[in-house]
């Protein structure tokens, strides 16, 4: 659906009419996904995220993940161009990382020849493995 910008309206409508044409063109993509959450751990970065269908969007055909060092200067790269659509999570593994950079994610969500607006990480959670012999020595002070 393409909208032309209608004039003839004073200052206080045309704001109103430019922000309706903006909603309206809108609909012509998939929504974005939603709730992005990053798990690391020691197997890599996984990644998860919600999609809910939109009556009036177009259907998602697939999902796209993409990453980029954490610095906020490096480019976007396609870590996985072709989730598919009922899949909500993504292993980034271990042999791309290199150890000791941070890692920032986004997620498209793409139907009908266009890509959603990018959905970017809302939380992040670092899960660490425990050293058994601690973890029986708390389990063992808990329960005394």
């Amino acid at each position: 659906m393409h909208l032309i910008n209608l004039c003839f309206w004073t200052d206080l409508y045309s704001r109103r009419l430019t922000l309706l044409v903006c909603l309206l063109c809108s609909i012509d993509k998939p929504l974005a996904p939603q709730n992005v959450i990053v798990n690391i751990t020691k197997d890599g970065y996984y990644i998860t995220w919600t999609h809910t269908a939109v009556p009036g969007r177009p259907e998602v055909e697939k999902f796209v993940v993409e990453y980029r060092e954490g610095n906020g200067l490096s480019t976007w790269r396609v870590a996985a161009a072709a989730v598919p659509k009922g899949r909500r999570v993504y292993l980034f593994q271990a042999e791309v990382i290199e150890e000791n950079n941070s890692y920032d994610f986004r997620i498209f969500a793409f139907g009908a020849n266009e890509f959603s607006d990018a959905a970017y990480v809302s939380k992040t959670y670092k899960l660490r493995e425990f050293n058994c012999s601690f973890a029986r020595f708390l389990f063992i002070a808990v329960c005394t």
